[in-house]
């Protein structure tokens, strides 16, 4: 997994979600700002159509923000056996148990699901970002994922580069042979 805004440090300022909580009581989150870093799949053989979403509290400027939260989401319409036993398991989302989660986790990862639900904007970035990761690994965005067309891919591979090398120089040598 890689966090996107490492990847595209650019548009951190304008994409990464960030709340502000105003209200304060015992059964809910606590004031404060909240962060929603998101990590994606790396490996441009895989296509699981998933997110980790890291919950981070950034309430003073000065320090560096406190992780609260690590919350799993697969958004894909078909996952994979693996993936489907263990949503079975735990449910969609749910909360990473390999990484540390704050007493009011189960808050934020509620939060968050309503928040994605509800804001089809929000839910259609994730799925760009996703594809803007594949994309950058190696691997073509799918284009069911957003309705757009898959990026036409920059380069060639060596294979290609010596077809085409080979190629011309057998046009270079029948255009240098003298006539018939």
């Amino acid at each position: 997994m890689i966090g996107f805004f490492n990847l595209f440090p650019e548009k951190m300022a304008t994409e990464i979600r960030t709340v502000k909580f105003l209200d304060d009581n015992q059964d809910s989150i606590p004031i404060g700002t909240y962060l929603f870093n998101e990590f994606y799949c790396d490996d441009s053989t895989c296509d699981c159509q998933r997110v980790l979403i890291q919950v981070l509290r950034a309430d003073d400027p000065q320090e560096m923000p406190k992780d609260l939260a690590m919350i799993s989401f697969d958004w894909g319409e078909e996952p994979d056996e693996v993936w489907k036993s263990i949503l079975l398991e735990t449910g969609n989302p749910f909360l990473d148990i390999l990484h540390p989660q704050c007493s009011y986790a189960n808050l934020l990862m509620e939060f968050w699901y309503d928040m994605y639900q509800r804001d089809s904007a929000y839910a259609e970035r994730i799925k760009r970002h996703y594809a803007e990761v594949r994309n950058y690994c190696g691997a073509a965005p799918k284009p069911h994922l957003f309705n757009m067309k898959p990026n036409k891919p920059i380069g060639e591979s060596a294979q290609e580069r010596k077809k085409r090398y080979r190629s011309l120089q057998q046009r270079n040598v029948k255009k240098k042979s003298p006539p018939k």
